[in-house]
This record gives C-alpha cells, sequence and structure tokens, in this order.
C-alpha cells in the first residue's frame, strides 16, 4: 500500500470561517473490549484542515482560497467544525477511515478531491459516509437532523473525453476551489450539529418515520451558452433565418446548482388495509424549501443592434434567455413503477402549490420497543402511518407539461415551457408603431429572471419496488435547459414600423445524474430500527448492544457493549419471529453461543436466536438473562439478580449501501 501523507494545515480564523476550526484529528482507541471513554474533539480557534494524501493542484489552490479569507480581527467566533480533505485518488488504511468517519459524525465537513479520478470519489465516499458519489470535488456533511448532506462540483471542460479524467487548467483550478469555498459557506451558519455520540433524552423520544433521507446538492459551472450570432429577416419577402456561426453569450460563466431530497421508504401491509407491502424510493425538489440557486445563465439579457439603417430599418439581437427547461427521471428495470409524480400540468404564471399525496406506509412494531420510549408494553405489531413532501414554487412565465409515463420504462418527465410558436408574438415590444418609434424588438417586462438568472424546476417522483426485491436498479435523472438568441426585423411598411419577422437559435444543455439504488440494503428491511442499551449505566455516551464489525468473517461476528454511535453495527430490528435481526448486513441475527456469549450469525429459526423482553430484561427464549461485564463483554446469565436493565430506543439508521450517484458533467448540443 502506498504511504499516506496526513498532514494538518492552520489558519487563523475569520467571521466568515466560523465553521472551518477544529482540532487536530485524534487517533481512537482501537476497538477492543473496552468502556473507555473515546476523546471528543477540543474546540480551537484556528481554521484547521486535515489532510490525507498528497495535496493535488486544486487542493493546494484551495489552500491559498482558505488563505485568502484569513481575518484576524478576533471577531466573535461560534462553535467551530472541523474540515478534513482527502486526495480521493490514494489509498487510506483502516485507522484513517475510521478517525475520518468519526469526525464525519462528530461534525466534521469532509472535501473529497476527485480531479485526478472522479470515479475514485466514488469508492472512498462509499467507505466514510456509505453512499458511493463520483464528482471532481464532494463534499460530505452530516447536518443538525443527522441527515448526511452531500455536495457535487465539477467545472465544464469542453475538451474532456471522459469525464472521471478531465485534465483542467490554472485557472479552471482556482474557479474550483473558488467554488467550493462558496459551497461550503452555507454550513457554516450558526445552526449547531447535533454528534450521534451522545444519547440524549431528546434522541430517545423522537418520533419513528419509517424513511430514510439523503440530502444532495450538484453543482456544474463555467461553461458556455452558445446561441445564434447573426439574424437576418424580411416581411416583405418572407426570409427569416440564421447564419451557421454561434457566440458564447454567458462567457463561460454559466451554471446550474440544484438541491434535491432522496427520500427511501419501507411498509407493510397492515390488517385494517390501505397500506402496501412494498418499497419506496422519492425524489424531490422543492424551490420554496432549498432547492438551490438553480440555472444561472446572465444577471441581465442585453439588447444590441446586428444592422441598423435607421430605427425604420434595424435587425436586433436579444439574449441570452432560456426557452425551456426539463427533467426527467426514468428506469428501464421492469420490476419498479412509477408511484406518484407531482406537478400535474399548469399553465403560465401558477402558483405550485402541490401537498404530495400522502403513501400508506405499515410499520411493523416489535414487542419490547416503547412507541413513544415512555409508554408500556404490549402494543399492537403494527400500525399505519404515513409520509408526504411539498413542492411549492412560481412557474412564471412557463407552462409545465407532464409527460411522465408508465409503460415499458417507468419514467417521470416534465417540461417548462415559453411555447415559443403560440405566445413569442407576445414578446415584441410593438407589433406596428409610428415611424419615430426607437422601442427595442423585444420587450424586457415579458421576461423575468426565471429566464435567465434563476431557475429551480420543482418536482416530486416517487418509485415504488416489490418488496422482495433485492438486486438494484438505476435511476436516470436528466436535468436540460435550451437557451437561445432572439432575433427580429424593425422594418417600414405603409408609413409605420412593422416589427416582424423574428426567430431564435442556441442550444441545449444538460446535465446526467445515475442514481443506482441497492434494493436490499437493511434501510429496505421491513423491522424498526432501535437500539438496545443499558440505559442506567452511568455513560455519558450511552452504551450500546454492539456488533464488532472487525471481527465479522463469512457472517459470524461477536458482540459486545460499546459506546453508542448508532452506526448500523449497533441497530437491531426484531421481526415477527422474535429474532433481533442486524442493519449491518442481510440476514444476520443476534444469537446465543454455547458458552453463553453473544455473536451474530446466519439466521435460522432455533431458539438460541429468539428473545423476549420482561419488562427492562432482556431474556433468552432458552432461559437467562443478557448482561454485561466492567469490561464491555456480554453474555447470558441464570441469575437474576447478575442482569442490568435494557431498553430498545427508536433509531434512525444512517443510510449507507442503499445509494450510489454517477455525476456527468454538462454535455452541449445543437
Amino acid at each position: 500500500m502506498a504511504s499516506i501523507d496526513k498532514r494538518t494545515t492552520t489558519y487563523t480564523t475569520s467571521a466568515s470561517l466560523v465553521a472551518f476550526a477544529t482540532v487536530v484529528l485524534l487517533s481512537l482507541t482501537s476497538h477492543a473490549n473496552s468502556l473507555v471513554h473515546l476523546p471528543p474533539h477540543p474546540v480551537s480557534s484556528d481554521v484547521l484542515i486535515s489532510e490525507y494524501g498528497h495535496t493535488t493542484e486544486f487542493g493546494a489552490a484551495l489552500q491559498t482560497v482558505f488563505a485568502a479569507h484569513n481575518n484576524p480581527s478576533g471577531q466573535q467566533r461560534v462553535r467551530p467544525n472541523h474540515v478534513v480533505y482527502i486526495n480521493a485518488s490514494e489509498p487510506l488504511p483502516e485507522d484513517s477511515l475510521t478517525n475520518i468517519r468519526n469526525d464525519l459524525s462528530k461534525g466534521a465537513i469532509i472535501i473529497l478531491d476527485g480531479t485526478i479520478n472522479s470515479d475514485d470519489t466514488s469508492y472512498m465516499s462509499a467507505r466514510i459516509g456509505g453512499i458511493g458519489f463520483s464528482s471532481p470535488v464532494l463534499m460530505i456533511r452530516y447536518d443538525s437532523n443527522q441527515t448526511p448532506e452531500y455536495k457535487a462540483l465539477s467545472i465544464f471542460n469542453a475538451d474532456a473525453m471522459m469525464p472521471s479524467s478531465i485534465q483542467y487548467t490554472d485557472d479552471r483550478y482556482q474557479k474550483m476551489a473558488d467554488e467550493t469555498y462558496s459551497l461550503l459557506k452555507p454550513w457554516t451558519g450558526k445552526q449547531r450539529f447535533k454528534p450521534t455520540t451522545l444519547a440524549t433524552h431528546r434522541d430517545k423520544t423522537a418520533t419513528y418515520r419509517p424513511e430514510s433521507t439523503i440530502n444532495v446538492e450538484i453543482r456544474h459551472t463555467g461553461f458556455p451558452c452558445m446561441v445564434g450570432k447573426e439574424y437576418d429577416g424580411n416581411s416583405v419577402t418572407g426570409v427569416s433565418h440564421w447564419d451557421a456561426d454561434m457566440i458564447d453569450a454567458c462567457n463561460n460563466s454559466a451554471s446550474v446548482s440544484l438541491f434535491y431530497t432522496v427520500d427511501f421508504i419501507r411498509s407493510v401491509s397492515t390488517e385494517e388495509g390501505g397500506t402496501e407491502d412494498a418499497k419506496f424510493v422519492r425524489i424531490t425538489l422543492n424551490p420554496e424549501g432549498d432547492g438551490g440557486a438553480g440555472w444561472h445563465f446572465t444577471e441581465k439579457p442585453i439588447h444590441k443592434n446586428l444592422w441598423f439603417q435607421s430605427q425604420t430599418n434595424r435587425i436586433e439581437w436579444f439574449g441570452p434567455i432560456v426557452e425551456d427547461y426539463s427533467v426527467k427521471l426514468a428506469s428501464r428495470d421492469p420490476e419498479i413503477r412509477l408511484y406518484q409524480t407531482a406537478p400535474e400540468n399548469k399553465p403560465q404564471h401558477s402558483n405550485i402549490i402541490v401537498a404530495l399525496p400522502s403513501i400508506g406506509i405499515g410499520v411493523m412494531l416489535p414487542k419490547g420497543v416503547s412507541m413513544p420510549p415512555d409508554a408500556t408494553l404490549g402494543l399492537p405489531l403494527k400500525f399505519g402511518s404515513t409520509v408526504h413532501r411539498a413542492v411549492i414554487y412560481k412557474n412564471y412565465e412557463y407552462a409545465i407539461i407532464n409527460r411522465s409515463i408508465d409503460d415499458v420504462t417507468a419514467t417521470a418527465s416534465w417540461l417548462w415551457t415559453r411555447e415559443f410558436d403560440k405566445y413569442s408574438d407576445g414578446w415584441r415590444t410593438n407589433r406596428i408603431c409610428s415611424l419615430w418609434c426607437s422601442d427595442p424588438f423585444f420587450d424586457d417586462n415579458t421576461f423575468t429572471p426565471a429566464a435567465y438568472a434563476h431557475f429551480s424546476p420543482g418536482f416530486s417522483a416517487t418509485f415504488r419496488a416489490p418488496a422482495d426485491k433485492i438486486d438494484q436498479s438505476t435511476i436516470k435523472f436528466t436535468g436540460s435547459a435550451n437557451v437561445v438568441a432572439l432575433g427580429g426585423r424593425v422594418q417600414y411598411k405603409f408609413l409605420l414600423q412593422h416589427y416582424a419577422p423574428w426567430s431564435r437559435k442556441g442550444s441545449h444543455y444538460s446535465f446526467v445524474q445515475n442514481l443506482r439504488v441497492n434494493w436490499g440494503s437493511t434501510l429496505f428491511n421491513p423491522e424498526i430500527p432501535v437500539s438496545i442499551e443499558a440505559y442506567k449505566e452511568n455513560s455519558e455516551m450511552g452504551l450500546c448492544l454492539n456488533i464488532i464489525e472487525s471481527d465479522i468473517d463469512e457472517g459470524v461476528g461477536q458482540v459486545d457493549l460499546y459506546h453508542c454511535h448508532f452506526k448500523t453495527n449497533q441497530i437491531w430490528g426484531m421481526d415477527s419471529d422474535n429474532r433481533y435481526k442486524s442493519f449491518l448486513a442481510q440476514d444476520l441475527c443476534l444469537t446465543r453461543e454455547e458458552d453463553n456469549s453473544l455473536s451474530v450469525q446466519q439466521c435460522t429459526h432455533a431458539a438460541n436466536q429468539k428473545w423476549e423482553w420482561q419488562h427492562d430484561k432482556l431474556v433468552s427464549k432458552l432461559g437467562g438473562y443478557l448482561t454485561a461485564s466492567p469490561d464491555g463483554s456480554v453474555r447470558i446469565s441464570d441469575l437474576n439478580i447478575e442482569t442490568i436493565q435494557w431498553r430498545n430506543f427508536l433509531r434512525k439508521p444512517t443510510p449507507s449501501d442503499i445509494l450510489s450517484i454517477q455525476s456527468i458533467p454538462i454535455s452541449q448540443t445543437q
């Protein structure tokens, strides 16, 4: 294995970088059977970036950006975060990955540098955060609600042959560093991160919802908008055409930044009916919430004369503006069905307020879990719930056409269109005008900023898979904008100026994200995720029943008591056979061994994998009580006096191995 270059770089904190300050990385104690507290990061007033791997040209540019924003004025600061820079193209040993994962769980911001090969970020992000995401630059954190957030950045390069191996120039590295800093700034506000290692009362009483969520922001920047250069029109002869030449009306500064959520939902059928035994994926972009900055091409379109003889005889150019936007999400997997879409068809200037139809969710509630935590035992094994999203925004001068279809492919598709053939005659300042008119051909008032500066296409699409589906399928997410220039002729005719003919010419820009869903992920398990905690033992972070991942070998692993961090190796779910199934991997059950120790093994129907609750005691079906020793080992004791008190608490497992995203940079067609 290649050597790992790990360094730290420290700067003085400024007010704008308050969330970038933290501590030197601490090597965590190796996972042995010990109950020693893991030390938290101390708070530092300096900006510190921990680095893993050799610094690339982008990494060096990023260091320069941090230093350039240095402000030693000593302004009041809020609690800082930790920034970890990783060269994704260099290998990392397992102990470094463990440290990085723990930093992430404690509020760190992870920056993965894939400028050497963007495919490397997919492998590295999967090992760190559980979600594989390919992008030249990828940022990861957990928000204050423990929801994973991913921000992906790419800079347009027209000469790139393969998106995974784009070659950048020095100015593009600098631009990418500036954009990275800009994307990180919203993560530096005063909302504070809630560490996963503290088993607070609030955590234990949170309402359970049968869904997991990932937040994704994608940003493509630095691309052109190639539009028509020369237009000629004549209302007398009927000529109206553009020549072949194109110009970049955006000076390589166009961008698109969209923020969307991906919800993973598992339902079971209930005796009352109205719910399905199925798995769902819902993808939502809500502009009213945090839909991102949207598509941006220019601050303001411009008017210019292509040819001018007089006010009564001139040819004008106006642009750039977007004729239409589109979004399509499609799966070719025949087992995947389109379940819901929003919005439906809407006319121009509509207020889109769509409270999406709720999905009726059946939830399996195991015996022994409190719902809420202070409730008595013996609640029904299943109950109904609903999950829902909303899409709220204004579509301005764009009509919405829902083109979704569910036949050979499950396709959610929308077009936001200005309907050129139907409405473009109203884009003119005048149809006819007196000879002394000097009005431009196209009316600025008919073009809101949605046409050129800021538009986020709001939508939601829900896909359904059978409950027994465990393989993978891809949902292809394509977003596009058709940006054009407008050309028009003002011509003398019968003592008046006539504003005709007119036309448009431009290019189509699109991005693709391939979302590969792993339907076999344990997050789709029908059992409610819980932690099993020695809840009256004296521990600041709590003590949880824990699978020692390093001991996992061919589906068998040891179980001990360890500080609560609520990763998947500490999440369990009791099924209808009274077995505790692990969320670490499929088909692993809590097992009593012959020597009364505990392990996880492949699930069977044997009695040594069945458990029951007797008030606050966890009892094996073979007899005996679950207890723990001071060294962290757990065992079954026949003596009631030796047992300790246990409780189930509802937990929301961190999404892992459920999704991978391949981000393909902006492409251009005419």
